[in-house]
């Protein structure tokens, strides 16, 4: 007799008794009171009907076996009770279990593809009964603080599962391409130190040195800097990288991306091939259509001016326009949304409803016949004081009775990724899918996109006068634009490129600044980085000058990519132990309070307690 994994369970088994394990899984099917069936699901989520003449209870010499139970508990009483109740129950559903039986087909009325036998019981031994479930792991409706209190439960959800096990199999073919490419991996240090990067920093005490404190990177962008001045050459990992932001359905605040930089190049070019040849291969791997190659590419400025935002959903149209250069010498730009070829024109309540959801000013009028073409902007606040040529606008964006306009202001240096029509725009794509005027997304069509020439830095967001970093301060200035860089710095292009999939941005990257002179320059005149500030960066300016190679690299979310791949419904589904939106574990109640005395060994107090 042998022990079988359900996936392994094949026809030349028909006929022998085997044993498998798994989680006792109760169903009402019943052909009789003295005919049962139920099912087996095994550590991969596969399932196994068992037919068995009656019902399948707890043994009674588990009570025997589990007597130490009664003899080490404090209310033994009570546990003995217990037991004593089990032993003449049927065994609960979610019990762990090993069952003994003969091998048979299913009636072929009742075959399906990969459910085609079942399991004659002849003898089951409970390993472990279960005491407390919650839930029922396939219920998908109950609450999710409910599921990821007891997330090891959804886990046993054949869909939860598979997700894991997919993630499992493409870091797999994530290593294996980059082996195949000469790429080493490094795995760098999770106790770094604090730099102002831009994103908040999860802070931990040193006890050694009292008063200073480690930070968690960020991302492993200054350490894989590092090795490429140690003569690494092409370095890769999945990096664990932690953020303290707050979180979204695609953030977390610990998460895993694809890292990689490579040495004595200067093109974005040689970076995002790599990068093609890493996806092509995970398509083929997991049988899924393959895409063309190389992918399109598109300028920031035309994913902000046609679409709104910089990971732009190109699979569908509603693209927007821009009528700057029809009005007079402004600080900001104007934009517009022109909704044409729909079944039927939406109502003025639809789109208020549209335009609310945006949170910004975002106005709209429905021209409803030929009178009103003359004076569509009277009903529009950012145009109805403006002297304009409405003749040339509405021959511009092809007007006529039916349509509908949504316009909006937005700055001409952005600080943000999306402008106001650039948020309305999939809200607005949506709204039609659901009225069936636009046919729903095809999610197994990948539109893989570059998105270039990305400007170096932008307005803080806080202050007009100071800029900072697009990306991050490491970025290298466009060649052509370096010029530009004392005297219109705001106009200077990066070498950074970000890849879009479906609205999605898996990641981004760049090509480094290797000259130490013009990273000083960056950090002190164009940033204008306090003194103290600096000098959280002076390693990497030692680096510099120690004669390191020209390189570049980019990171790309392992997370965001598996959640692409399984069409799950955001990151914390393909995450093992996710955290809430609020930053907890639910399951294990982290954060937690620490005691006093460790406050007292890290020298700190916490002095505004809750």
């Amino acid at each position: 007799m042998q022990f079988h994994k359900i996936p392994n369970v094949l026809a030349p088994l028909v006929g022998k008794v085997i044993s498998v394990s798994g989680w006792l899984v109760h169903t009402n099917r019943h052909i009789s009171k003295s005919i049962k069936f139920n099912q087996l699901r095994d550590v991969q989520g596969k399932y196994l009907q068992l037919f068995s003449q009656e019902p399948l209870q707890v043994p009674k010499k588990l009570l025997a076996e589990t007597r130490w139970e009664s003899s080490n508990c404090a209310d033994a009483t009570a546990t003995s009770s217990s037991l004593n109740d089990h032993a003449s129950q049927v065994i609960p559903s979610e019990s762990v279990v090993n069952i003994t039986g003969k091998l048979q087909y299913r009636p072929e009325r009742d075959r399906r593809p990969g459910n085609e036998f079942e399991l004659k019981v002849e003898n089951l031994e409970v390993l472990n009964f279960s005491r407390h479930i919650p839930f029922n792991p396939n219920d998908e409706n109950t609450s999710l603080p409910v599921q990821l209190t007891h997330r090891h439960i959804q886990l046993r959800n054949p869909r939860y599962n598979k997700y894991l096990r997919m993630r499992s199999h493409i870091a797999h073919i994530v290593r294996d391409f980059f082996y195949k490419n000469d790429f080493v991996e490094v795995e760098t240090p999770l106790l770094f130190k604090s730099t102002p990067e831009g994103a908040r920093e999860f802070l931990v005490p040193s006890r050694q040195e009292p008063g200073k404190f480690y930070a968690l990177p960020q991302s492993p962008q200054q350490y894989k800097q590092i090795l490429m001045a140690s003569g690494i050459g092409n370095y890769y990992q999945l990096a664990r990288c932690f953020r303290d932001e707050d979180l979204r359905y695609d953030r977390q605040p610990e998460f895993t991306q694809i890292d990689l930089e490579m040495s004595f190049i200067n093109s974005p070019q040689q970076i995002m091939t790599v990068i093609e040849n890493l996806f092509s291969q995970i398509l083929e791997n997991l049988g899924k259509n393959s895409v063309a190659s190389p992918f399109p590419r598109m300028s920031y400025a035309e994913a902000i001016e046609s679409y709104g935002s910089d990971k732009p959903d190109l699979r569908y149209g509603l693209k927007l326009q821009d009528l700057t250069p029809f009005l007079p010498n402004s600080e900001s730009c104007t934009e517009v949304l022109v909704l044409r070829d729909v079944k039927k024109t939406i109502s003025n309540a639809e789109a208020r409803s549209l335009c609310e959801q945006v949170g910004q000013d975002v106005s709209f009028v429905t021209i409803r016949d030929n009178s009103q073409l003359p004076e569509w902007n009277k009903k529009i606040p950012q145009l109805k004081h403006l002297p304009l040529n409405l003749e040339r606008i509405n021959e511009k964006l092809g007007l006529s009775p039916g349509l509908t306009l949504f316009v909006a202001n937005r700055p001409k240096y952005m600080t943000s990724g999306t402008t106001p029509l650039g948020r309305l725009r999939p809200l607005l794509h949506n709204f039609l899918v659901k009225q069936h005027q636009l046919p729903h997304l095809n999610d197994d069509l990948l539109n893989f996109t570059w998105i270039v020439d990305f400007p170096l830095f932008s307005p803080a967001e806080n202050n007009s006068e100071s800029l900072m970093s697009t990306h991050h301060p490491f970025t290298a200035p466009h060649p052509e634009d370096l010029h530009l860089l004392s005297s219109s710095p705001l106009n200077v292009r990066a070498l950074h490129y970000d890849l879009v999939v479906n609205g999605v941005e898996l990641g981004g990257g760049s090509i480094r600044i290797h000259d130490p002179k013009l990273q000083s320059y960056v950090l002190e005149r164009i940033l204008k980085l306090q003194q103290k500030q600096l000098c959280t960066f002076d390693h990497l300016i030692s680096v510099l000058q120690s004669g390191c190679p020209p390189h570049g690299g980019i990171a790309l979310g392992f997370d965001r990519l598996i959640a692409l791949l399984v069409k799950s419904n955001g990151i914390r589904e393909v995450i093992a132990f996710p955290k809430t939106s609020s930053g907890t574990d639910l399951l294990v109640g982290s954060p937690s309070t620490v005691t006093e005395d460790q406050l007292k060994e890290y020298h700190i107090e916490i002095t505004n307690k809750i």
